[in-house]
Order: C-alpha cells, then structure tokens, then sequence
C-alpha cells in the first residue's frame, strides 16, 4: 500500500466571522471570501479544533490506498500548539519545537511566524492556485446548502497542472471551514498481465471538527517542559531523556 508524507507546514483555514448578508457571501468573489478568512484567523485571540487527514485513492486492479490521520490545534496568536498523528508541535516566542515520538528525536528552531494564523495548512497552495495558477482551473463560487459554500477548481483539461480538482467547504454564517480536499494523479500503475500503464487517482481530504474557544495553560507554551540549557548545548528534558535534539541555531545535535 502506498502512502503519502503529510508535511508538517498542513495547518489549517478558519475564522469567526458573521457576514452582514447570506447574499452578500454568495456574491464575493474566491479572493474576497478567502481574505476575510485569513484576516480574522490572523487576529483570533485562541481557538481550537481537530483535524481528520484522509488519503485514498481509486481501486485499481483491486489495490487501493486508505489512510487515517488524526490530530488537534490550538492557535494563540503567535503560541500554537498541535498535533498531528505521533508528532507533536510547540512555538512560543522563542522557540518552535517539534517532537517525533516514534522517532524519538527533537527540533529546536526559531518561531516561523509571528502569527500561527500565516501557518494554516495549504494556505500557501490556495493562494498559489488563485495568483499564479489561476489560468489552469476553472474557478468557482458555488451554494451546497442552506449553511454550506464551495470555492471549486478544475483542472482545464490542456492544463499541466498538479491538482485534477481542488475544493474549499465553509460554513456561510460564520465562514468556518469544513474541508480542504484534492486530487491528484499518481505515477502510472502498470497492470501485470499486459503490463500497460493506467492512471491512479488519489484523493487527500482534510476534514476540521469540533472547533472550540478553548486554550491550554501559559504553561504549557514553556519551552522548558521540553528542553534544557547546559554548558550552551541544547538538552532534552527528563522526560524525553532518550531523544536526540537538533539545534538549528547551533546546527548542533
């Protein structure tokens, strides 16, 4: 079965917002709707959430990729903590940590952002869509629902483009997120009775649940509850004592 590294720069779109009119959303353009996301997610004094990764694909010569991976966010302005499967993420101001449990390793390095709302998973890829790839896919704006909206791409069919489609669901009233999902073809499956190449389709699907005003504890953002300074090396603390740790700054492990 094959499988798919989920980077860790995934984060994820949302904001609390409540638009003057239902009208007034359906008639705002992708860029107009997706700015007033980024906005109030860039200003959010904390929330949380959890996040459902799905990768599948089609069946193919009864072979087929499924896989699940969970995981939960709280972002604080620039102090964010999540997630995702066995890794676990931890920035302050001081510090962004990264701890692979079934690796047993640590990564120290300097925070990546000011604001964890600029990390939010695949923002950088819609936004890549819109600007620079906007040409390739046709665009759309659609209603699903009462409560739900759709920003669409498709795949122009001369396009070289990556992504065959691309779709963005929020919620109207508040403009919450719902899903993030794409797909994409894989390398050509070759059949083995006639060893001819067929196209895979994968599909990666990010579903966000049970969003909530809740933060952890100002404690839990202390870089101390993870490492340790001694004679200017960077340490684990007692609790990871078995991990490795790599130190940008110093390049050191």
């Amino acid at each position: 079965m094959k499988r798919m590294i989920i980077s860790k720069g995934l984060m994820l779109l949302l904001v609390l917002y409540v638009p003057a009119g239902f009208n007034t959303v359906k008639a705002q353009t992708p860029q107009q709707i997706l700015t007033e996301i980024y906005k109030k997610y860039d200003s959010t004094q904390y929330l949380s959430f959890d996040v459902k990764y799905t990768l599948s694909s089609d069946t193919l010569l009864g072979d087929f990729t499924y896989e699940v991976m969970e995981g939960s966010y709280t972002m604080a302005g620039k102090k964010s903590k999540y997630r995702l499967g066995d890794i676990e993420f931890m920035q302050n101001d001081s510090f962004l940590i990264g701890v692979y449990n079934n690796d047993k390793y640590i990564i120290v390095s300097d925070p990546k952002t000011n604001n964890s709302g600029s990390e939010l998973p695949l923002r950088a890829v819609v936004d890549s869509l819109l600007d620079a790839y906007g040409s390739h896919y046709i665009i759309t704006v659609d209603t699903l629902d009462s409560l739900t909206g759709m920003i669409g791409f498709l795949k122009n069919p001369d396009s070289t483009a990556n992504f065959l489609k691309f779709a963005v669901t929020y919620d109207f009233e508040q403009l919450l997120l719902r899903s993030v999902e794409y797909s994409f073809n894989d390398q050509p499956y070759f059949d083995s009775v006639f060893f001819q190449p067929a196209p895979r389709i994968h599909t990666l699907k990010v579903e966000f649940l049970k969003y909530r005003l809740d933060n952890y504890q100002e404690a839990d953002y202390d870089q101390n509850k993870y490492i340790f300074f001694e004679d200017g090396l960077c340490k684990p603390v007692e609790r990871y004592r078995d991990y490795k740790v790599f130190y940008t700054r110093t390049g050191q492990y």
